[in-house]
């Protein structure tokens, strides 16, 4: 076994049973069961009403997992001097951050795999699964660029700041086609000018939103879906490599 896969695998199992885990997962169901006080409503609204909420907070919980992790972790590791013990081996400080990385990412790709499942049997399968699928690939194919980014920030910066500006970065990655929106609408060229440099310089997240009932009825086209994802996994390699560059260069003493 690679030194990289012997990290990803400690580190799952140790982030599985993160508390603050735990409490994203039971936070996202509790929001999913909400839609059935909604009682009152006939079955088509039930199931459109559960799909707005199930999707959202599966995002939401899955953003600040990573905004958790990701950011934090690192540092957690160096108080606790573990991170020396570790790279005093034959183990190289990128395949401990690509380690690290992919532990978080099992982790992450658990959670959507079974609050998924959860969330699309909830839906009495109400939409085909295809769809459904496509729609929940959107939501990780963000997550992942979200926790490259934050990976990258904790190098640099403290955690408590990389988290923050791991938030800030999703947000303004949501907006961005909001933004241009707002420009044209309105006929203010420094929103549009605003909208196209954001669109140029850093990942345009909104363009893995597909969480809508229209998505799900209508499903997204596949060239969109291989767009996307080469899109988002250059934007994964390359905050990466700039998380290892940083790494390397970092004093950890």
């Amino acid at each position: 076994m690679r030194p990289f896969q012997a990290i990803a695998r400690t580190s799952f199992r140790e982030f599985i049973r993160d508390r603050s885990v735990l409490a994203c997962a039971f936070v996202a169901v509790a929001l999913m069961a909400l839609s059935f006080v909604f009682g009152a409503m006939s079955f088509s609204e039930k199931q459109r009403l559960l799909s707005h909420f199930g999707l959202s907070a599966i995002h939401m919980s899955g953003v600040a997992i990573v905004a958790l992790l990701g950011a934090f972790h690192l540092h957690r590791e160096l108080e606790r001097q573990t991170l020396l013990l570790i790279l005093a081996r034959p183990i190289g400080r990128g395949e401990f951050l690509i380690g690290k990385f992919f532990g978080v990412f099992g982790l992450l790709f658990l959670f959507w795999l079974l609050l998924g499942a959860l969330l699309f049997a909830l839906l009495l399968f109400s939409w085909p699964l295809g769809h459904f699928v496509n729609v929940m690939y959107g939501i990780l194919m963000e997550w992942s660029i979200l926790l490259a980014f934050a990976m990258f920030l904790s190098t640099a910066v403290r955690g408590s700041i990389a988290a923050l500006v791991t938030i800030g970065f999703f947000l303004v990655g949501n907006g961005i086609e909001e933004i241009g929106f707002f420009g044209r609408k309105y006929q203010k060229p420094v929103y549009i000018y605003l909208s196209e440099t954001l669109d140029m310089v850093m990942p345009n997240l909104y363009r893995f939103n597909w969480r809508s009932v229209y998505f799900l009825e209508n499903g997204v086209a596949s060239s969109h879906t291989i767009w996307v994802t080469f899109h988002g996994l250059a934007w994964i390699v390359l905050f990466l490599t700039l998380a290892i560059i940083t790494f390397r260069r970092k004093d950890l003493v």
